[in-house]
């Protein structure tokens, strides 16, 4: 009984937490660009245009895989990104001179990924990386200025994820 307590309050946590950064029926301009911009990020991988995708990248996601040469081998030699079109989410997006956003998309196999997204100038431009869950532990690496509630998010949506496969 203690455990599908457990669960039952971790999936509340957890929708409350995706739900908190956003408003699911009033979507900004600042929002609509964010969402284009993710859209067309995960287009690059998509398409393995990797070198484009490396110069669109989170500085600290280049830097964390070796730079940008080292990036693209790793990336040519790693298995497909496939997005499903139209399918990202904005989750969390935190406010200030240099915001910070959690989106989620589908992958072409089902499967519910998360991209992070930072910007230097109000959220005029992005920049980005995926985020597998092998990774999140490994965010401040990444990342160091990132949102302290960014891990959260992200534990919450691959939560709600297994949850839901394990029913």
């Amino acid at each position: 009984m203690t455990a599908i307590l457990r669960k039952a309050v971790l999936l509340l946590l957890s929708a409350c937490l995706m739900y908190s950064g956003i408003n699911a029926q009033s979507v900004s301009e600042n929002e609509k660009l964010l969402i284009n911009s993710a859209e067309k990020y995960l287009l690059l991988a998509k398409n393995q245009n990797w070198i484009e995708f490396v110069e669109a990248s989170h500085p600290g996601y280049v830097h964390y895989f070796g730079g940008k040469t080292r990036l693209v081998r790793l990336l040519e030699a790693s298995e497909n990104i496939s997005p499903v079109n139209n399918s990202v989410s904005l989750l969390y997006q935190s406010k200030g001179e240099n915001p910070q956003a959690v989106l989620s998309f589908l992958s072409a196999e089902g499967k519910r990924n998360f991209l992070l997204a930072a910007s230097a100038d109000k959220g005029k431009s992005w920049s980005y990386f995926l985020l597998p869950h092998y990774l999140a532990d490994n965010l401040l690496h990444i990342m160091p200025d990132a949102s302290e509630k960014i891990p959260a998010v992200i534990n919450s949506g691959y939560l709600v994820e297994n949850t839901n496969k394990g029913n």
